[in-house]
């Protein structure tokens, strides 16, 4: 089997991939735009979130599974069944590590722990209380797959009310949780919104002018899922009305985030490269690409492989 990964890692962590896949395959890597002659042969895809359209797929003859991470977005999903190629995702693979960046975002926010410290670095001793306790805080969740599940549980510890919207949940009352019939009832009613749903056309800038004008002034908007699914324009827009309270964003229309970037010049985004899922760079590359392997080859001997998409 050949297996290409659309992306080029350090040699260090590429030795640790190729290690964890038979050692009879052949494992590459290489970007998008030089990867076409590895294209040719490859069986295997793993596309490490670049766009895998009609101009990747139709210079792979040999394709035959594509695994993506938890999100599969990037993908012509129509394409592949037509081609019959298998898609596979890893839908638990880096739950706790997004559910637990969102709590960084959330410390970091209203606990002031950074600029406590800062200030007593510059013999400063603060008597202003501007933090927050969690208890008084109600979070709402977009998305109940196991990443908003697992945020909703670790709110709940934090004694957090809890308010979810998706549209697979009905709405009511269960296990100390209100699912909400609406998304408009969720941002008017939450102190944080943090997006766990996924990425589709149907949900492009699924947060815009309209959703932030919606939400409490002072809230704290969290993304950590997918860029497409938030107008980068309109929250600048609002923060420069003063509409909400803040921002923390672990994902982008184009990543990496340009230079030029408006979002770069407020102080009241926090911003992290999109590593919410891969917080240290050996321990989280040898899960997943451990999950992958055994995935892949679960698929290669119908044995039931997870998060069949195609």
């Amino acid at each position: 089997m050949r297996v290409l990964i659309l992306k080029k890692y350090p040699e260090e962590i590429f030795d640790l991939i190729k290690g964890l896949f038979p050692p009879e395959w052949d494992v590459f890597m290489e970007e998008p735009e030089f990867a076409d002659e590895r294209l040719k042969k490859a069986d295997i895809l793993i596309p490490s979130h670049k766009e895998v359209d009609e101009s990747v797929i139709s210079k792979a003859p040999n394709l035959k599974i594509i695994q993506t991470g938890a999100g599969f977005d990037n993908v012509d999903i129509e394409l592949c069944r037509k081609k019959g190629i298998r898609v596979l995702n890893a839908p638990s693979v880096n739950t706790n590590e997004v559910a637990e960046h969102t709590f960084a975002f959330i410390f970091r926010k209203f606990k002031k722990i950074y600029e406590l410290d800062k200030e007593i670095k510059s013999a400063g001793w603060s008597l202003k209380k501007e933090g927050k306790s969690f208890s008084d805080l109600t979070i709402g969740i977009i998305g109940y797959g196991n990443i908003g599940k697992k945020v909703a549980l670790t709110a709940q510890v934090f004694g957090m009310k809890v308010i979810v919207f998706s549209e697979h949940e009905n709405p009511g009352y269960r296990d100390g949780i209100k699912f909400s019939g609406t998304l408009d009832a969720l941002l008017s009613d939450s102190d944080i919104v943090t997006v766990h749903t996924s990425a589709s056309k149907e949900k492009f800038n699924m947060i815009s002018d309209r959703e932030f004008s919606l939400m409490k002034k002072d809230v704290f908007f969290i993304n950590t899922a997918r860029g497409s699914l938030l107008d980068e324009e309109a929250l600048c827009r609002s923060l420069d009305r003063g509409m909400i309270g803040g921002a923390g964003l672990d994902v982008f229309k184009t990543e990496p985030l340009p230079e030029n970037s408006r979002l770069r010049n407020y102080s009241d985004i926090i911003m992290t490269p999109h590593n919410a899922g891969e917080p240290d760079m050996y321990n989280s590359y040898k899960k997943r690409f451990e999950f992958f392997s055994l995935n892949i080859q679960k698929a290669l001997k119908n044995m039931n492989p997870e998060g069949v998409i195609v």
